[in-house]
């Protein structure tokens, strides 16, 4: 799956009421603040980095690409943007070790993509989405373990596996990690898709009745039925 995906790694919508949870603990990064939010289709352009979980190619390939990317600030030349965020999605190959990181920015219309980018259009969807406080890739690990192996079991919810997962990074990531890096203890927010279980129809019994009644013998033959059983019943 592609967050099952994401966490091998190791390297905006409303709430809806009933599913926020703080379980925060002391001495944890992960803030175990949860909300099921809605988010509309996104466009967004970005760069994309073909790398691979074979031999470890991911845990050497994506810190650099991520580090310089955020720090030069190379997708300000985007046009039609509708943020200063940014979104690292996690694009995978069925049946392969193979996989894109996608860094981008959400945009209005995806005309004019500047050269050696790509665009992606995540469909509208409901996500399980929690904050994390990231000073490294091993708080993005105890993210997506947490919500995936700890979080989404409780729930009504389930992993939506067609789509894509991605971590967002807004005000609260960006100025920050720019001035004073991971020791200025930005935070993140990742996005897992899902979907509300498909509730299975209740199976009523009922024990052995005993009935007394009257029988009509009649026939759907030539319409019989029709005639007969109104003025019976």
């Amino acid at each position: 799956s592609i967050v099952l995906g994401i966490v091998a790694i190791i390297c905006s919508g409303g709430a809806k009421a009933g599913y926020a949870q703080n379980t925060q603990q002391k001495g944890e990064n992960t803030m175990r603040t949860v909300n099921i939010v809605s988010k509309d289709e996104t466009h967004v352009i970005g760069l994309v980095l073909h790398t691979s979980f074979k031999d470890g190619r991911q845990a050497q390939e994506i810190p650099p690409f991520f580090h310089d990317v955020v720090e030069k600030k190379t997708l300000d030349i985007v046009p039609n943007r509708l943020n200063e965020n940014q979104v690292c999605i996690f694009r995978m190959k069925k049946g392969s070790p193979d996989f894109d990181y996608i860094m981008g920015v959400e945009v209005s219309s995806t005309e004019n993509i500047p050269e050696g980018m790509e665009s992606l259009t995540l469909p509208k969807s409901e996500y399980a989405a929690m904050p994390i406080v990231k000073r490294g890739n091993a708080d993005v690990l105890k993210g997506f373990t947490y919500l995936l192996e700890e979080w989404l079991p409780r729930t009504d919810y389930i992993q939506e596996l067609e789509k894509l997962g991605f971590i967002y990074y807004d005000e609260r990531f960006l100025p920050i990690f720019r001035e004073q890096g991971y020791a200025g203890n930005p935070v993140a927010e990742l996005y897992v898709p899902v979907r509300p279980k498909e509730r299975k129809p209740e199976i009523v019994t009922k024990d052995d009745m005993h009935v007394i009644g009257l029988v009509l013998h009649t026939s759907f033959k030539d319409g019989k039925q029709a005639r007969e059983i109104p003025p019976f019943f």
